[in-house]
Parts: structure tokens; C-alpha cells; sequence
């Protein structure tokens, strides 16, 4: 893996708007697919994004809407290598003890798409 999808990245593919939207598919076409895979933490982020828009849905078509998102979200992540969140990404980010808990917190997370030898 070399190539690691941010929650951010995989939003702008799933909406196919914007600026970046062109930018992102010529980049992977450049790589073959074994070199691209997902977060775990991102897979966490976009069903919570998911789980969100369901709960907010006033009528029959929200609720639609909101689980063919979901859908679209297992569609993804089934299709490509995710990244576990695990004790070896956790201890990446062990030092950084004396900054604010939420700064810790994130980097920790960010780690969970640190290739496995990058890890120590």
C-alpha cells in the first residue's frame, strides 16, 4: 500500500463535485489498485456521516437517500483494502503525551493509515 484515501478524498469522489474531484481519478489512474486502500477510521467516520443523515430524515425519500449512501459507503470499502486501527498504530503516536488530548487523540487516529513497517 502506498497510497492512503483520507475521509476527505473519499467524500469528494462519492460526490463528484468540485475543484478536486477531477484532480483525484486521474491521480489513482496512475496507480494500480494494490497500492490504494482505506482507513478503518474512515470507514468509522463515513457510516457515522451515514448514520447521521438517517437519523435526520423527515420523510421516506431522506431515509432512501441516506441508506443508498450507506450503501455506496460498504460498496467502497468492500472493494479495496482497509487499514486497521490496532495496537501497533496506536503506539505511533505514544509520545506525543505533553500536547492537548484532542491533537493526541487525532494523530493517533491518523496513524491507522500508516503502512505496518512504518510503524516503528
Amino acid at each position: 500500500m502506498s497510497y492512503l484515501f483520507d475521509t476527505d478524498h473519499i467524500s469528494i469522489l462519492q460526490q463528484q463535485t468540485g475543484s478536486e474531484f477531477a484532480a483525484i481519478p486521474a491521480h489513482i489512474a496512475l496507480h494500480p489498485p494494490s497500492e490504494l486502500a482505506f482507513s478503518i477510521i474512515s470507514l468509522h467516520e463515513q457510516t457515522l456521516g451515514c448514520h447521521a443523515y438517517i437519523n435526520q430524515a423527515r420523510t421516506a425519500d431522506g431515509a432512501i437517500r441516506g441508506y443508498r449512501m450507506l450503501n455506496q459507503v460498504l460498496t467502497a470499502f468492500a472493494a479495496a483494502p482497509v487499514l486497521p486501527f490496532d495496537a501497533a498504530v496506536a503506539g505511533v503516536f505514544e509520545y506525543v503525551d505533553d500536547g492537548p488530548s484532542s491533537i493526541k487523540e487525532y494523530l493517533i487516529r491518523l496513524g491507522a493509515g500508516l503502512p505496518h513497517d512504518a510503524h516503528h
